[in-house]
């Protein structure tokens, strides 16, 4: 996958107009396992619990790359792609 200068700027405006991060997994430590809240709790995803999950594990991996990759890493990543593209 090749990512072009116009994709950047597409992921930049995804990024901004996101809540801003960090980002955390149940922040709060309400048991909400999956669902991701800015550090002071304010959610920003919500997930419902799915009756039979059996994929725990990888619930909980995806929910903490998403939270790694709010909108603060993300701008940060842009800012260095776009200054090695350039």
């Amino acid at each position: 996958m090749s990512i072009t200068l116009e994709d950047l700027d597409q992921y930049e405006s995804l990024a901004l107009a996101a809540t801003q991060g960090p980002w955390e997994c149940d922040a709060l430590e309400l048991g909400t396992r999956y669902n991701i809240d800015t550090a002071e709790g304010v959610s920003v995803a919500l997930v419902a619990p799915m009756p039979g999950d059996r994929n725990n594990e990888e619930r909980q991996a995806n929910a903490d790359f998403i939270a790694a990759m709010n909108p603060k890493t993300a701008l940060a990543l842009i800012g260095q792609l776009r200054a090695l593209m350039q």
